[in-house]
């Protein structure tokens, strides 16, 4: 994986701008409504405060989960299969290492607000985060299920880009490959629903496979059906 670390180095830095101060801002407001909630700060027009820190706070978080999802079609289609494609693709470095940087940046920017989001309940209440909260953590292997379920999203948005790329489709490219996800999502659901509706293990297994068809098809595509702007 030669020039893994300086890629997803480059990644990481592309990315953090817009996505931490979106995140920190509604961090912050969120510490901000904690205390005063718990009256560490004292403030005149408190109702009106709070109102506007848990509008901030909401805006902020919103605002991240926006600019994930686009910054995961974005890394894909504007950076491989769009203009900088050219750039991106004549880089010394493998594909593996090219698409294993984008997907692993953005899997580590999802897992990061998923565990900052439970910063203020720890802040609040440790030992009862500590007792309960850690413990059905654990018990339901949530510190597995979320980071597989984001890279199958990952993963699948990565393949729709691709496909999108094969068939040539040049116009509304977000709109339709937005509508590809859904649809791809939907059947995945019936059948886990038809066929697995209380096999919890077996919809793991089907995420896991999921990624793999997925990441696997979509190399393929760019291997050996790439069509450059």
């Amino acid at each position: 994986m030669k020039g893994f670390l300086t890629f997803f180095k480059y990644e990481f830095v592309s990315s953090a701008k817009p996505l931490s101060f979106a995140y920190g801002m509604g961090m912050f407001a969120s510490l901000l409504l904690w205390a005063t909630n718990h009256d560490f700060i004292s403030m005149p027009l408190r109702d009106m405060c709070e109102t506007l820190l848990f509008v901030l706070m909401a805006s902020g978080y919103a605002a991240f989960c926006v600019l994930l999802i686009v910054r995961v079609f974005q890394t894909f289609w504007v950076e491989i299969f769009g203009d900088r494609g050219y750039l991106t693709l004549t880089l010394p470095i493998s594909l593996d290492v090219i698409l294993f940087s984008k997907i692993l940046n953005l899997l580590f920017w999802a897992c990061a607000a998923a565990i900052l989001s439970q910063f203020i309940e720890i802040i609040d209440n440790p030992q009862a985060f500590l007792h309960f909260g850690l413990r059905h953590y654990l018990e339901y292997l949530y510190f597995l299920k979320f980071p597989i379920l984001v890279l199958y999203y990952i993963t699948l948005i990565l393949f729709v880009t691709a496909l999108l790329n094969a068939l040539r489709i040049r116009t509304l490219v977000l709109l339709k490959g937005f509508g590809l996800v859904i649809i791809i999502q939907l059947i995945h659901t019936f059948i886990s629903t038809m066929f697995f509706p209380y096999f919890v293990l077996m919809d793991f297994c089907m995420d896991l496979l999921g990624i793999i068809v997925f990441y696997s098809c979509a190399r393929y595509l760019i291997m050996y059906k790439l069509e450059l702007e």
